[in-house]
């Protein structure tokens, strides 16, 4: 959702503190560290939380490219802008 607002620091904001959510959920869970017992064996948190940076790098891509894309749409929009006074038809 961070995405849609075009906020890059949401985006970087969300991201960094759904990944540090998901670590404080394991460890809140996983009381043992340095067991051969797991729950979520260690390497599927790791993957979990590298699912997450990636999907937002990838939102972070897509606010700068919607930025570049507003940008150029506006240039072109006054570009084609019929200045004041002077009629359509000229």
């Amino acid at each position: 959702m961070s995405a849609l607002q075009a906020n890059l620091p949401l985006v970087l904001f969300i991201t960094i503190a759904a990944c540090l959510y998901y670590v404080g959920l394991f460890a809140l869970f996983d009381r043992t560290w340095f067991n051969a017992d797991h729950a979520t064996p260690p390497i599927f948190a790791l993957a979990a939380v590298a699912t997450l940076a990636s999907i937002g790098v990838v939102a972070g891509l897509i606010v700068r490219l919607f930025r570049h894309a507003a940008n150029m749409y506006a240039e072109r929009l006054d570009a084609w802008q019929v200045p004041q006074g002077a009629s359509e038809d000229e």
